[in-house]
This record gives C-alpha cells, structure tokens and sequence, in this order.
C-alpha cells in the first residue's frame, strides 16, 4: 500500500538540532492521478461516503488517525482561567506574559514571513510555517535555531497535530502533507492541480473524527472544505463560509482557524482578515454539520476591538486568546466570544500572525513582520504584582 502513494522517503537520520538542513530526495515514487479525481475548484455536493454508497477512486492510506481509546491529538491541556486558580484563585488581576527568549534570531538562517504554528505535547517540539523560506522548523525549547525541512514545500502557512510524537499535517500552496517526523517523510495526502494555480486555502484544523478542515479563498464565495486523513485527495465535504449581511462590501479574507472538541461536539473558530471579524461554530464531527454560533464585527481600535485581527487559539475550557497583529496584543475572550481583557506583556508583544500555548502556559509567537518566533511564559499576576511590576519598569527607575 505504501509504495501505491505519493510518498518522498527522506534520509534516516536524526538533525542536530542547531543546524539547517535541506533535506534531499532519496526515492520519489509518484502514481499519476486518476481522470476521475475529485477538484478542489469543483466540490461535489454527493460526496459524503456515509450516504451515497458511491465507490470512490481515491487511494487507501495505510497512515490512518484513529481515535478508538486514544485522546483526541488537539485536545487542550490548558486553561487560561486555570492560569488564575493556578496562582490562588485572584481575583482582579490579569494574565502577563514574560519575555523568555527568541528562537532563529541570528542572520545566518533567518526564519522568514512565518504564518502558523504547532505543539506536539508528546515530542515537546513546536511546529512552525517557515512561509518564504518554503520550509517548516522544528523547535524545542533549548534550540538556538532549530531544524529547517525542506521538501519541495511551497510557502506553507499551517500545521495541525494528526498524531502526537508521530505527525503533523502541513498545509501549502500545492496541497496538504502528512510529515511523519519519526521516519523524516512527507506523504501527499491532498494534491492540488498546479495546471489550475495554486490552492488557494487558508487554516488547518483537526476534527474529532479525524477530519482535516480548510477554508477554500475566494472574494465571493471562500468555502469550508473537509478532509480525509483515511484517503489521498478525499474532499468530503464543502460548507460555504457565512459571510456577514452587513459587510457584504468587504472582500472577505478567512485566514485563520481553530477546532477544539468541547463536550459531544467540536468548536471552531474562524477569523476574517479582509472583514475584521470573528465567527464561532457548533461542529458535530461526525455528522460534518456545522452550525454558525455568533459572528462578531471586531474592527477598531479599543481594547475590545482589533485593529487588525489574526490568529486564534482555544482553551480546554472554550475561552479564547485572539490576536492583533496591528495592534501588537493578545486578546482573551469568554467562551460566548465576549472581551475580558488584553494579556499584559513585559516587551512590546509583536505583529502576531499565530501562536500556539501548551500544557506548561509557554507561549509561541510568529512575528510575520519581523521574522521573529518569540516564547512567553504565560501567568497570572494579582493588582499588587502588576504594581510593583511598573515600579521596575526602566522609565520608573
């Protein structure tokens, strides 16, 4: 089965972890796609494989997610609010960021234009979209630059854990990969075809039934696509993206999402760059409906409001952090989408594109601007800490 995919098989090897290495192709067995493939640019409404009964062209993987007794791979192991009981349940306070270090920093491998990132909480490594330099890095936290991989990888701009200290789903201006990080191998799990330009998707999250979702650009129509992890080139599903009556004028730009299961069902969380607004989505996985929560015109430039909105990320609990790329901040938000404070940093924060937190509250920055991966410690402080906090501030001195 595995010599019928798409598969490029990389040198077994393992990278020292501060150096660049441009991963060269040993063997490319490449099987020519069949007439009868499913396009990106033409979804078909009857294909969903639990009800048609229509036997389908596509290839078997034998990488398969399965969620039979193991915990969903994007379950959350944090809590923002537990951040506050963690420091004796204080009430009146704020969670504060402290600057702990900067990764790929030097001039000699610089990371470029960076757009997503990921944790493995099994690996403990972080996962990052080194977007220009077409490459994806892979961070711990002692690298000083970490491990470049390049594969012919065309600007990729997200991640998503498919199987914790296993792999991850890279998704790129041709498609999506499997990157199993064991064996250093990529597999084509969607190809897009160049011959119609680039794929043209923004975001990548994980259901909890295994399924891929991504949001197909479009200025009229961008449209909500799901993924098998189970079959190459398995587009199951297309949703079409709910855009805002009252912003119908605006070229909607859905960039960055997050999907987090929360209770019998999943939660996603989608946000417009072009509108400057938030959706979020009651997500039945198996079933693959979706149902539009609240969508929120966020625009402006008040401690509520984003200058110019970015990535997203939830809890264990369903809250929310939020990003203002513009604005150089990080928004917390109640699961019901509602504002309760700015995250208060100890530096001047960056122009964020994504981020990512994990189960120690360390948090991961992209700085896109820049090019800058910047690593927090995230805590709560009470109103006394964050005093004595401005008295050691360089100006009060």
């Amino acid at each position: 089965m595995t010599s019928e995919m798409d598969r490029l098989r990389l040198p077994k090897r393992r990278h020292d972890d501060d150096e660049i290495h441009v991963i060269e192709e040993e063997e490319y067995i490449k099987k020519e796609l069949k007439e009868e493939m499913i396009e990106i640019d033409e979804p078909d409404p009857k294909r969903q494989r639990e009800d048609s009964g229509i036997e389908d062209d596509t290839d078997d993987i034998t990488i398969v997610f399965d969620n039979t007794n193991k915990e969903f791979p994007n379950k959350r192991n944090y809590s923002y609010a537990g951040m506050f009981e963690e420091a004796g349940g204080i009430s009146g306070g704020s969670l504060t960021g402290t600057f702990m270090r900067d990764f790929a920093a030097d001039q000699h491998e610089p990371v470029r234009r960076p757009l997503g990132c990921t944790y493995d909480e099994s690996s403990k490594e972080w996962f990052l979209a080194d977007s220009a330099n077409d490459a994806i890095r892979i961070l711990r936290k002692d690298s000083t630059r970490g491990t470049a991989v390049y594969c012919d990888l065309k600007y990729p701009s997200a991640l998503v854990v498919i199987e914790p200290g296993r792999y991850c789903a890279v998704l790129d201006h041709v498609g999506i990969r499997l990157y199993d990080y064991r064996r250093e191998s990529f597999l084509n799990l969607v190809e897009h075809d160049l011959r119609k330009g680039f794929f043209n998707c923004r975001g990548l999250g994980l259901t909890s039934a295994g399924d891929l979702v991504t949001i197909k650009q479009s200025q009229t129509k961008p449209q909500i696509l799901f993924y098998s992890t189970k079959k190459q080139n398995d587009l199951i599903k297309s949703i079409p993206y709910d855009i805002p009556h009252n912003l119908r004028g605006h070229e909607p730009r859905p960039s960055f999402l997050d999907i987090a299961p929360c209770g019998s069902k999943d939660r996603m969380v989608v946000t417009d760059l072009g509108m400057g607004t938030f959706s979020l989505y009651t997500l039945n996985a198996k079933s693959r409906e979706l149902k539009l929560e609240q969508q929120f015109d966020c625009a402006g430039d008040t401690d509520d409001k984003f200058q110019f909105i970015s990535g997203a990320k939830f809890d264990a609990n369903g809250e929310l952090f939020i990003t203002d790329a513009r604005g150089h901040s990080l928004k917390y938000l109640s699961k019901e989408g509602t504002f309760i404070q700015k995250v208060k940093f100890d530096d001047s924060f960056s122009y964020v594109s994504n981020f990512c937190v994990n189960s120690n509250n360390e948090l991961l920055v992209c700085d896109r601007r820049d090019g800058r991966i910047k690593l927090y410690q995230l805590k709560a402080k009470d109103k006394l800490d964050l005093y004595l906090d401005t008295l050691l501030e360089p100006a009060n001195l």
